[in-house]
């Protein structure tokens, strides 16, 4: 696969518009996408542990606390359930187009070119603070273990937090997989000895003896009534950004997402860690959320392409099961989640004008930025017998 990705980036121009399936490679660059300056440094095992591992985290570790008290640990486990399936729609629709078109710029990439470059634009934003948002929830995450065992400063253990990500980010990708390797290997090994642990614990092999077991279940059930409720490639931002270290390292980019690790200090708050964790959390979640349902529609109007011109998904290098219906469940499944993850303030006694804000001041921080760039650049969506499918394709 890689020769085949090189062969790629040495290929001529070929005619974009031929759909001669003989011609097996063709130059892949149509405005927004191809080439970055970063390089490509990660091995094999730095992959697969970050895959493996992206799953183990603050989540597991605190915030199954307050789901499972609030869900009841079938309702937990109903909800596991949804947004996995959720999200595995989301991953079928995102392989079949990141393997028929490699190309940088990814996600926002994919919204220019099968929506709207105002949606790829507002795609750029919304899913890049997801994640400069979630450097701020890390920090106050440790905050909140290290709270634990030590009286530490919260301070403390913050911003020492923030200044070894800096310094991981701004390393070579290489050293930066090997970090990952490292605490993925921490984290495999915390999670298998917290099911050990629980295991020990509800079979009677605490201090005080006493056999836990499915007793939770039925007292007070496997539900919980709530409240009385029974069930820069693309050129859209600055150009420095860009800008890279001669060891492929986005210094500008990463500076610029780092600065929103400072928000971690809202833990010092009379609030505490806790409560700033989860708007922080919140904020991370619902741009992720949004990012998963535009990603969905990316691919229904890949597809929706294909079959105005004509195209079978047969010549694709990978298909993913039941499309379009995958790809109709995820966008279905993630909008609805978007919207009602914040419900529990519109209950009575319930309101609280932070987590609103935090539950839903990502939708408007995604919509605006699509009105900008529409009334400025006067961009229109794109019809599905115009979508370009040839620049770029791996075939």
């Amino acid at each position: 696969m890689l020769d085949h990705i090189r062969d790629i980036e040495s290929s001529p121009h070929i005619d974009h518009h031929d759909s001669d399936d003989s011609k097996p490679i063709i130059e892949p660059q149509l405005n927004v996408g191809g080439h970055g300056a970063t390089q490509r440094r990660l091995k094999d095992y730095h992959v697969t542990m970050i895959g493996f591992c992206s799953g183990i985290g603050t989540g597991l570790f605190i915030g199954t606390g307050s789901a499972y008290a609030n869900a009841g640990p079938a309702g937990l486990l109903l909800a596991y359930i949804i947004v996995g399936s959720v999200l595995w729609c989301v991953m079928q629709s995102i392989a079949e187009l990141a393997t028929v078109i490699p190309t940088a710029g990814s996600f926002p990439h994919f919204a220019s070119r099968f929506i709207d470059p105002a949606v790829g634009f507002s795609l750029a934003i919304s899913y890049g603070y997801c994640y400069t948002i979630s450097i701020a929830a890390e920090c106050s995450a440790s905050a909140i273990l290290v709270g634990y065992w030590t009286d530490l400063s919260p301070a403390v253990v913050i911003t020492i937090s923030l200044v070894l990500i800096l310094a991981i980010n701004l390393l070579s990708v290489r050293w930066f997989g090997e970090s990952e390797v490292a605490a993925g290997t921490i984290k495999i090994a915390c999670f298998l000895g917290l099911v050990l642990v629980s295991i020990v614990i509800t079979s009677g092999g605490a201090p005080n003896g006493e056999t836990i077991g499915f007793r939770y279940w039925n007292d007070p059930g496997a539900w919980v009534d709530y409240n009385g409720i029974t069930g820069p490639t693309d050129r859209q931002l600055p150009q420095f950004f860009g800008r890279t270290w001669s060891n492929g390292v986005p210094y500008w980019a990463v500076l610029a997402s780092w600065l929103f690790g400072p928000l971690a200090y809202l833990s010092l708050g009379s609030g505490g860690a806790a409560q700033a964790f989860g708007w922080l959390v919140s904020l991370s979640t619902v741009a992720g959320l949004i990012a998963w349902a535009t990603l969905c529609f990316c691919y229904i109007r890949f597809h929706a392409a294909m079959k105005a011109q004509g195209h079978s998904r047969d010549s694709l290098p990978w298909k993913g099961p039941f499309q379009p219906f995958t790809a109709w469940y995820g966008f279905v499944g993630s909008t609805i989640i978007t919207l009602i993850t914040g419900f529990p303030v519109f209950l009575k006694g319930n309101w609280s004008t932070g987590d609103f804000i935090a539950s839903y001041i990502g939708i408007p921080i995604f919509i605006v930025p699509i009105i900008i760039w529409k009334l400025w650049h006067k961009t229109k969506f794109a019809r599905a017998n115009t979508i370009d499918l040839h620049s770029g394709r791996l075939r």
